[in-house]
């Protein structure tokens, strides 16, 4: 099997309202995860903004982040999952009408025509730069649609697939956080995977996880890995995040990467303990609850023995239950 083992790393951040910054620790933290060999580098939801007016630091896609982060993967010649960013949606509800699919599958080749940012120069984005270019963002996005939406960007600078989160965290925890996701973010449409020189990739976001169908769905359309970036409540996380992350992995038989936010956010305080865990159910890397980059073997030979040795995928009953 080609390029049956690779490094993943998961970088742990706390991002806070001031882009700039978090921009300067994303370009900090990849550059220490390239340092430590890791082939792909991935980031967690809200990772270039964690204030409370995500319309405000709304951006297109394309746009300053998918410049800044394309440009350190053609720096590194390394695989970036941007985590999430929020991203503004034009003529979202004509698109979603036109579309009327559940999943799309993004191959490799479509990465030119997806990116719509071919070059990406080294030094194209600084920060500073584009912090300054959001200065305008909140009277711009007024009344536009908001999406909680991730990319993946190959060692060329260019963004392959984009994944929006479907499932709005809408929730009211006694003790805990009470959030309405809804009022801000409209929901993706579609399920995406990708296909990558490591394999078949699948993403989730955050609440996503809660969702067993989509993971079922995914595993079962060829998926190996999936990646859940997350700003998980301590009140739940506690209890639930290495729980279910566990499980997803092991009735799907498929490695789960699953970075995470640390610290207070407008209404909860984010959990940490971003995840690498294997096919079997190990959790084989975790960053604890500070800033941290932790990597691991992504080890493709492994997941088919754990597949071969316990087949619930191809031992499914779809005569009874689909």
């Amino acid at each position: 099997m080609e390029n049956s083992k690779y490094k993943i790393a998961l970088c742990q951040l706390d991002s806070q309202a001031d882009k700039a910054a978090n921009l300067e620790k994303i370009s900090e933290l990849t550059d220490k995860a390239a340092g430590m060999g890791a082939q792909v580098v991935c980031f967690p939801e809200n990772v270039v903004y964690g204030g409370e007016d995500k319309k405000a630091a709304a951006e297109m896609i394309p746009g300053a982040t998918s410049v800044f982060m394309g440009a350190l993967a053609k720096k590194y010649g390394i695989w970036i999952m941007t985590g999430s960013i929020q991203e503004i949606v034009e003529n979202a509800d004509a698109a979603e009408s036109a579309s009327g699919s559940k999943e799309i599958m993004a191959n490799e080749d479509a990465a030119e025509s997806a990116s719509g940012n071919k070059e990406s120069e080294d030094n194209a984005d600084t920060a500073e730069n584009t912090a300054e270019s959001d200065e305008a963002a909140p009277a711009q996005n007024e009344g536009k649609k908001i999406r909680n939406t991730l990319m993946l960007i190959n060692p060329y600078g260019e963004i392959v697939c984009k994944y929006s989160k479907l499932h709005m965290y809408d929730v009211e925890v006694e003790n805990g956080p009470s959030y309405k996701e809804s009022d801000d973010i409209t929901p993706g449409e579609n399920i995406v995977l990708v296909d990558t020189p490591f394999g078949r990739w699948g993403f989730a976001i955050c609440y996503d996880i809660r969702f067993p169908e989509l993971f079922r769905i995914m595993a079962v359309n060829g998926a190996e890995l999936i990646f859940t970036p997350a700003s998980f409540s301590a009140e739940t996380g506690v209890c639930h995040w290495e729980t279910i992350l566990r499980t997803r992995a092991i009735e799907n038989s498929l490695y789960i990467a699953a970075p995470d936010q640390i610290g207070q956010k407008p209404k909860t305080t984010a959990y940490g303990h971003s995840l690498i865990i294997d096919p079997w159910g190990n959790v084989i890397a975790d960053a604890g609850t500070d800033e941290n980059v932790i990597i691991a073997e992504i080890d493709r030979e492994y997941l088919q023995s754990v597949r071969k040795q316990l087949p619930s995928l191809s031992n499914r009953r779809e005569d009874i239950y689909g």
